[in-house]
């Protein structure tokens, strides 16, 4: 049995549906006083960078987390996860209490360490940015030319595009979402659907995404839609 010789930190773990929903708490006063207790988000690696403390760019406030839980991309395509929190609270765990068998890879670490560096080389976020800003205004002509495209969201080059029947009325369509993912991998384009009703685009590139795939990307999806009009009809 383990025994405690010092006092234990005691929290509340928050683990919202963040980054590839890019859901949005900013409008709910109860979500940001929970959000100053723990905060926890376990998507993407390059948030500790993005983010540091803040996650505004998750949640849309502005709410300082006490431990960060990351993996994902955090080890470049290598299983790895990590907990980051401030100095002070690891420090109460006491030597010997982050032992497993499964700690500090070594090959998993050098990876992430290389990961890291190339995250925070000066100017990397800037161009992940601006290539962000090209991908969205990407979307935009065929907005304007499919009424199937619904709402919209992007963070950096995350990009979250709901397929529906008609945007007025914004009914989701699945079947026409399903045909799209069908003609894009016809096409040699992977990306994950999603969504409560399974109508969400959920397009996750790596941060290292060039500015010829993306309008690749985008060529790719204006077919589809056309192709998906003539298969379904106009809304």
């Amino acid at each position: 049995m383990l025994r405690w010789n010092q006092p234990v930190a005691l929290g509340l773990i928050v683990l919202m549906c963040i980054g590839i929903g890019f859901a949005s708490f900013a409008d709910m006063p109860y979500e940001r006083q929970i959000l100053r207790l723990a905060c926890m988000a376990n998507q993407f690696a390059d948030h500790l960078v993005v983010l540091g403390w803040q996650f505004e760019g998750v949640t849309g406030a502005r709410v300082d987390g006490d431990m960060l839980g990351a993996s994902k991309a955090l080890g470049g395509g290598i299983p790895l996860s990590a907990v980051v929190a401030r100095a002070d609270l690891l420090e109460m765990w006491g030597a010997g209490a982050r032992v497993s068998t499964q700690s500090g890879n070594v090959l998993a670490c050098t990876a992430e360490n290389n990961v890291l560096e190339t995250l925070t080389a000066p100017g990397f976020l800037d161009g992940v940015n601006e290539r962000g800003h090209v991908f969205v205004d990407g979307w935009k002509k065929p907005q304007l030319r499919y009424d199937l495209i619904g709402q919209i969201d992007a963070r950096g080059v995350y990009i979250g595009v709901k397929r529906v029947q008609n945007r007025e009325m914004r009914k989701p369509a699945p079947e026409q979402a399903a045909f799209i993912l069908r003609e894009c991998v016809k096409a040699g384009m992977v990306f994950e659907k999603g969504g409560y009703f399974h109508n969400r685009f959920q397009l996750i590139p790596p941060l290292t995404i060039r500015t010829e795939t993306i309008d690749c990307t985008l060529e790719i999806f204006d077919h589809a839609f056309a192709d998906a009009e003539k298969q379904f009809g106009p809304s």
